[in-house]
């Protein structure tokens, strides 16, 4: 009952953030009517239809619904998906919609819907949210094949800069003579600049030791515990990535970043036949954002990696089997060693 009562909670926050956000908003809502939604809210009712990621129906799937309206806070509605995937809910929000979906055998699903939409006059009538009970779809990912990876939270010193540095990401170290690595799975090179934390220049690129090797960039699925796709591709990578920023005290010149939006899929250790096709490699994916530069003291680079050694493109993590032994590890939550 505790653990049902903090699922509730947190959906409530959460829809009450995107009533705030409405209210900011609010010099985009024209008409009256409106303006009165957002501040004492209107009825909403939203049918979501529940997916797998090959687009099948989920039953029996766990809704959590809340509605945050500041005169009724406790607007929320708990229950579970009809034979068809579907769930009805109802409240009476000022903007939005928060939900969580969970099933065994499959990832925590989270998200909200926004009723309120600026710059549509529409939206409300007779004291309703338009359009009146739409069908959402959601997907909630399947687990299909979770398996062990080296995860970590990686924090390392950048030992030199204007020099190419091997890291390997078995060890989560860099290559001797600065590590305990072995493999230069991929190699990093560092430049920069500090003055002060609103003037500085910085810049690292990523390179690799095999022409076959590379990154791919994607958007993360933040709606979802697993946020990557299940499966590496097997072409499109680049051979390498720069990423750098620089600004003045009153202006930012260059930000070319792997933000907490995005991901990068690598191959590495790849093996080719005499004709150069790749007959084996490994892969996985790093976690925006890489955080480059001087931190304190120091330079220094952190990132998030998952890596496969297994040979298939699977990035599918199964959290109780790090292969960095006592780390207590999330798909979507790094804990940092």
């Amino acid at each position: 009952m505790k653990t049902r009562q903090m699922k509730k909670t947190k959906v409530l926050a959460i829809a009450m953030f995107g009533y705030l956000l409405c209210i900011a908003n609010l010099h985009a809502a024209e008409s009256p009517e409106i303006r009165r939604a957002i501040d004492y809210g209107a009825k909403g009712k939203i049918t979501l239809r529940v997916v797998d990621s090959k687009g099948n129906p989920v039953a029996g799937a766990k809704v959590s619904a809340g509605f945050y309206n500041p005169r009724n806070e406790a607007d929320g509605m708990d229950g579970t998906t009809d034979a068809n995937g579907q769930f009805t809910a109802s409240g009476t929000p000022n903007g939005d919609m928060h939900y969580q979906i969970t099933k065994d055998g499959y990832y925590k699903t989270e998200s909200s819907y926004w009723f309120y939409r600026q710059n549509e006059p529409q939206i409300v009538k007779d004291g309703r949210w338009q359009p009146w009970n739409p069908t959402n779809t959601v997907v909630l990912k399947e687990k299909r094949k979770p398996i062990a990876m080296f995860a970590r939270f990686a924090d390392k010193v950048i030992p030199v800069q204007g020099k190419p540095i091997g890291f390997d990401l078995e060890y989560c170290d860099w290559v001797t003579p600065y590590g305990i690595g072995k493999i230069s799975d991929l190699i990093f090179q560092y430049d920069g600049a500090y003055k002060g934390s609103q003037e500085y220049s910085k810049q690292i690129k990523i390179n690799f030791s095999s022409e076959n090797d590379g990154l791919e960039s994607f958007e993360l699925d933040k709606t979802s515990e697993l946020m990557s796709q299940y499966n590496a591709s097997d072409t499109g990578y680049v051979s390498n990535i720069t990423f750098e920023r620089e600004r003045t005290p009153i202006k930012i010149l260059k930000s070319e970043e792997l933000d907490e939006n995005h991901y990068l899929i690598f191959r590495v250790r790849s093996v080719t036949d005499s004709t150069g096709k790749i007959i084996g490699a490994n892969y996985g994916k790093i976690y925006g954002p890489i955080e480059y530069g001087t931190m304190g003291k120091e330079q220094r680079l952190t990132f998030t990696y998952y890596f496969n050694p297994d040979g298939t493109r699977n990035l599918e993590f199964n959290p109780q089997l790090n292969l960095f032994t006592n780390l207590p590890w999330l798909e979507e939550k790094v804990s940092k060693p």
